[in-house]
């Protein structure tokens, strides 16, 4: 349970509605931060932190609208060989059981399915693609969660952001799996899919949508900042070398349509 920001505990008789947070942000594993803020067991530290904590949920919670985010730890008192939502472990590409998942994957070479001519891939682009070249390539990396013939909202939203951009190699990321993958991969629910709760927003909106908000939140080029700016986030010296948002897009898992979208940064060097 994360910390409470209205009395910085992380046991406490503050309801998720007195927190200001749904049931889900309140029963979420506590972060890094939150940890070591018990650690040092100053109360005011423990609740600015905590109030911290709520803010970026919060934002993230505004930002992302109508596209329903899942918790980090999947609810139910069912225990997961591997969680969904552990965005440290990579889906192996194939029809594998989810125990194989490997948080380093191979080189490319190596990594490319047998199976899937796309599973497996990784393109990194810019920050000025229009919504059509997003639907182009999906369409290239046969993103069939994004096939308009059909349904584009039988998925579950994963986001987790870095607390050392420079170090992961990206900034924010949403990891998207299909509740077939959710079902058959993941053992996360039984029973019939056509019962399991569908997202509002379609795929490709959904994709589209965390590039609009990177991009408000962050700007387009290097000399001009967003509502919050990149500069020495990945090591840029603010002179020879800037930092400009750019993304990358994952198959990470073709057959169980598994996918992850994430903001990172490059250096415009002089």
């Amino acid at each position: 349970m994360g910390l409470c920001p209205r009395c910085g505990r992380a046991l406490c008789d503050h309801t998720p509605k007195e927190r200001g947070q749904t049931h889900e942000e309140m029963m979420r594993p506590l972060s890094d931060k939150e940890l070591a803020a018990l650690a040092r067991n100053d109360p005011r530290e423990k609740l600015r932190v905590a109030k911290e904590q709520a803010r970026l949920l919060n934002q993230q919670r505004n930002m992302f609208g109508d596209i329903q985010l899942s918790p980090e730890i999947w609810p139910g008192n069912k225990r997961l060989p591997v969680e969904p939502g552990n965005l440290s472990l990579f889906a192996p590409e194939g029809e594998g059981g989810c125990e194989n998942q490997d948080s380093d994957p191979q080189t490319p070479f190596l990594r490319a399915s047998r199976t899937n001519a796309h599973g497996g891939s990784v393109v990194f682009f810019d920050n000025d693609v229009t919504r059509p070249d997003l639907k182009t390539l999906l369409r290239v990396l046969h993103v069939r969660l994004a096939d308009e013939s059909l349904p584009q909202t039988e998925y579950v939203a994963f986001l987790q952001e870095s607390q050392n951009p420079c170090e992961d190699g990206y900034i924010l990321q949403m990891r998207i799996v299909s509740t077939y993958g959710l079902r058959f991969l993941y053992r996360a629910f039984h029973g019939e899919m056509d019962t399991f709760p569908k997202q509002k927003v379609p795929l490709t909106d959904a994709l589209w949508y965390f590039m609009e908000q990177e991009r408000k939140r962050w700007g387009t080029r290097f000399w001009e900042a967003g509502e919050q700016s990149l500069e020495g986030m990945f090591n840029g010296d603010g002179d020879g070398a800037r930092e400009e948002l750019c993304f990358g897009l994952m198959v990470e898992n073709g057959y169980y349509k598994i996918y992850r979208l994430w903001s990172r940064a490059q250096l415009v060097t002089k």
